[in-house]
């Protein structure tokens, strides 16, 4: 029986958020590690083979890992995830201190892996551990906690390879930042070993399928196609996976453009680095506002949402029109225009992601939860690879262009996909 929200416990929240959010830290710390550790070195094509390593696990095996989330103990999956997740830090750390460059790689890969076996197993706990009504907020709170400790684990990752030996380290001897690297490994350590105790705190619930019941999907990758093209038979579910991966598509996209579009206005580069936390901030905010609505809400929110982020992208895009003027502490008129109209963008897909990802977690039968759960997955990656394609014409732009070409784009996906099928499936 699903449990009722009023009698979930404050722990079962927390104990859920901290392992999404535990695991979110250390991905972007180690991440951001490798990537300012790559840039100074002049290594910069490590930094996109890490990407394809991170994202390749997703494309092989989402099949798999939603087969064993319908036919294990979603416990036991979060949980082992977890052991992997450390056992990849370990060797992350080591590559870390030794700046020993397939290590690190590695390490990626497997950290690819584990989230790919994580995912469908943690999201399809939710709905088994809290009642349908209180998902949306779950998730809100998993999202808020998720956006926190991103920008911590993007932030603290310069800081600790910074660090330099002081008085209680003055006897420490090694090749200079030695000792920030050290201090990365540490943490990403000690955090990796919290999230396997956070894991611990989930609520054990025996799965819904059957190991002897359902083909192994052997085929990976063509059996994610497959089954992708089967949720058609489920047109609300077929659509919310196709505007899942849309967004998350644009959300890729968008980071790059916030980079492209900041040294085009010729900001500095600290000044750049604090305008993509304004989208994460303002998508933590939309997704509080829509963890008050239930899983269902997506056929009064999408469209709208969708809009508002399509307008908000065109109005990024005015940026450049905006005078530069000064106002106070370095802050100008241009920039302030630029990081608001940015948190507005995010806010309006934070409204729309919520109850996107609410409904793809409960609209499953109970023994599908995980199938279409690595669907989901799967089709996200593929979604953010397609637009990464569509993205290498457009950025032959100027970067301003760029906002407005997929401030366009997300207009017409929701005025000539979204609202006729929605429309359609409350006939």
């Amino acid at each position: 029986m699903q449990p009722k929200a009023q009698n979930a416990p404050g722990w079962m929240v927390a104990g859920m958020g901290s392992c999404f959010a535990l695991g979110t830290f250390t991905d972007n710390f180690f991440k951001q590690c490798a990537v300012l550790l790559a840039a100074s070195a002049g290594l910069t094509s490590m930094q996109s083979i890490a990407a394809v390593l991170f994202s390749l696990p997703y494309i092989l095996f989402s099949a798999w890992a939603g087969w064993f989330a319908d036919r294990l103990v979603k416990k036991h999956l979060v949980f082992g995830a977890k052991v992997v997740e450390f056992l990849a830090l370990l060797l992350g750390g080591y590559s870390l201190v030794t700046l020993y460059w397939p290590g690190i790689l590695g390490s990626v890969f497997l950290m690819g892996i584990q989230a790919t076996v994580f995912s469908p197993a943690i999201n399809g706990a939710i709905p088994e551990t809290f009642s349908t009504e209180m998902v949306p907020r779950v998730n809100s709170y998993i999202k808020l906690a998720t956006t926190i400790t991103t920008l911590a684990g993007m932030a603290a990752a310069g800081f600790f390879l910074d660090l330099r030996p002081g008085t209680l380290f003055r006897d420490f001897s090694g090749p200079e930042g030695q000792f920030g690297r050290y201090a990365c490994a540490a943490v990403i350590l000690a955090v990796a070993g919290l999230g396997i105790l956070a894991a611990c705190t989930l609520k054990r619930h025996n799965p819904q399928g059957s190991l002897r019941h359902g083909a192994f999907p052997w085929a990976g990758p063509k059996m994610s196609v497959l089954q992708f093209l089967e949720t058609k038979q489920d047109p609300a579910l077929f659509m919310i996976l196709l505007a899942e991966g849309f967004f998350y598509g644009v959300a890729a996209i968008a980071v790059i453009c916030v980079a492209n579009l900041s040294e085009e206005l010729g900001f500095s580069k600290t000044a750049a680095s604090l305008f993509s936390p304004c989208i994460m901030t303002g998508i933590a905010v939309g997704a509080v506002i829509a963890g008050r609505f239930d899983a269902w809400s997506w056929r009064r929110l999408l469209v709208p949402a969708a809009l508002g982020m399509g307008g908000g992208m065109l109005l990024v895009a005015c940026t450049g029109l905006v005078p530069a003027t000064g106002l106070s502490g370095g802050l100008s008129l241009q920039k302030l225009w630029f990081a608001l109209t940015l948190f507005g963008t995010g806010m309006c897909g934070g409204i729309y992601l919520i109850p996107v990802a609410s409904f793809i977690q409960v609209r499953p039968a109970k023994d599908e939860k995980g199938k279409v759960l690595g669907i989901s997955n799967f089709f996200t990656f593929v979604a953010v690879a397609l637009f990464g394609v569509v993205f290498y014409p457009v950025s032959l732009l100027p970067a301003a262009w760029t906002f407005i070409v997929f401030g366009l784009f997300l207009c017409l996906f929701a005025a000539l996909y979204l609202r006729p099928t929605i429309r359609r499936l409350e006939c």
